[in-house]
């Protein structure tokens, strides 16, 4: 005496209808979205004040030591050469990393300590 039930009826019309609503209020909300952002982009401008971003800086240091020479005195190649001291040089660039979707996504870890 089983009976026959049949709750599959109409769901995929439903399930159609509901992806389509999904997808209106995805769109909607994107473009409310940028609609803020450049709505503050605006007011920043009018302010004259830049709007603040975090962004990763690469930074590359090379550092270049040169050692003491000694003077030369006047040989048959040629007149001799003057001594130097020793010196050394830093240099150091940096560059901005492009923003990408992983960098503003990235969820930050709280520190804790090994128990």
């Amino acid at each position: 005496m089983q009976q026959k039930t049949d709750y599959g009826h109409g769901t995929s019309k439903k399930k159609k209808k509901l992806a389509k609503i999904k997808s209106f209020l995805q769109k909607l909300l994107k473009k409310g979205d940028s609609t803020i952002v450049n709505g503050d982009l605006d007011i920043q401008e009018a302010l004259k004040r830049p709007m603040k971003q975090k962004r990763k800086l690469k930074i590359f240091i090379s550092n270049t030591f040169y050692p003491t020479k000694e003077p030369q005195d006047d040989g048959p190649d040629g007149p001799g050469q003057e001594g130097s001291v020793a010196s050394w040089e830093l240099q150091w660039k940096g560059r901005g990393l492009p923003v990408t979707k992983m960098i503003l996504t990235k969820v930050k870890r709280k520190f804790s300590h090994p128990s």
